[in-house]
């Protein structure tokens, strides 16, 4: 049987099952699947509910059956020390190539699973994580928020004058890849903002950097607060890195800004409730049709905003 090399840089990933905290084990591979995505490896010593749901599909159905024949699916003995309403559970007796770790989630919970949300690191981070950014809708809507940036506001000062939207990112080190996976960003936040900011903070902060660099796209709605008023208007360019003078822009994205404004209080109550989310940076894409009511823009939005397994490779 052929070596089969783990994806570089990526650790083990694991599934717990319910009820009997059974685990699952199992690590990217650097060959892809028939799909386009990295092949996952699920390890020898793993366990999977045995029971296969109504909506898993023909294909994992078939795959579970004939790793059942082959003796690569065994019955977990039922010891003493389980209780008696233990579900059905197999144990994985060697190592088992699946097309994608989705496939390998099926297999594991017996129904259709996204693996990028199911495989979770011992720490809890999702495989998702360590790819990147999987298919999203053609267009979305974000809010930045710039109004208080260390005591400055710089929608005021800056945005709206120099036509752009921003992150302070002043703790970052230059950044070689353009479209960085969320767990390359955690690492650079652990290094750059050690003692500066808590463990919640760094959490909201790798979020805000991963949407602002590898999810805001060219075409988007953006919008932000300014004394009191909501500004909205269309992403321009890509994600850009530079210093600026006093440390509270570093990274930017160009911005065509309507010319009117919408006082906050007059705005529909589903995009004030959005608006009260407090990040800096906050997926919109749920009321752009009210975002494109209020700019008089008609073009059709794609009702799916978010979809597929999220599968996808890094750049």
């Amino acid at each position: 049987m052929p070596q089969l090399d783990r994806l570089p840089g990526t650790p083990e990933f694991r599934i717990k099952l319910p009820k009997d905290g059974a685990e699952a084990r199992g690590h990217l591979l650097t060959e892809f699947g028939g799909n386009g995505t990295y092949k996952f490896l699920l390890r020898e010593g793993s366990v999977v509910t045995a029971e296969a749901w109504p909506g898993l599909g023909d294909h994992a159905r078939r795959f579970r059956k004939e790793l059942r024949a082959n003796g690569t699916l065994v019955d977990v003995s039922t010891g003493p020390g389980l209780p008696k309403d233990a579900p059905p559970r197999w144990t994985v007796t060697r190592d088992i190539e699946c097309n994608s770790s989705s496939a390998a989630a099926a297999l594991v919970y017996g129904y259709d699973a996204s693996g990028p949300e199911s495989w979770r690191t011992v720490e809890g981070h999702p495989l998702a994580d360590y790819l990147s950014t999987g298919w999203r809708a053609p267009r979305k809507a974000w809010l930045v928020r710039g109004s208080n940036v260390s005591g400055h506001n710089l929608v005021r000062r800056l945005w709206l004058e120099e036509g752009f939207v921003s992150l302070a990112g002043a703790h970052l080190p230059p950044l070689e890849e353009a479209d960085p996976t969320k767990s390359a960003l955690r690492r650079f936040v652990e290094e750059g903002y050690e003692g500066a900011a808590s463990y919640n903070q760094k959490q909201g902060l790798v979020d805000e950097l991963h949407a602002f660099l590898t999810q805001i796209r060219v075409g988007d709605t953006v919008a932000t607060i300014g004394d009191g008023r909501l500004h909205v208007g269309q992403i321009t360019g890509e994600a850009v890195q530079s210093a600026s003078p006093d440390g509270l822009s570093n990274l930017r994205r160009t911005v065509a800004w309507q010319a009117a404004s919408h006082a906050y209080e007059e705005l529909p109550e589903e995009v004030q409730q959005k608006l009260s989310v407090q990040h800096d940076v906050v997926d919109l894409t749920g009321v752009l049709d009210a975002l494109d009511g209020l700019t008089g823009r008609t073009e059709p939005v794609d009702p799916t905003v978010a979809g597929g397994t999220g599968d996808h490779p890094a750049a």
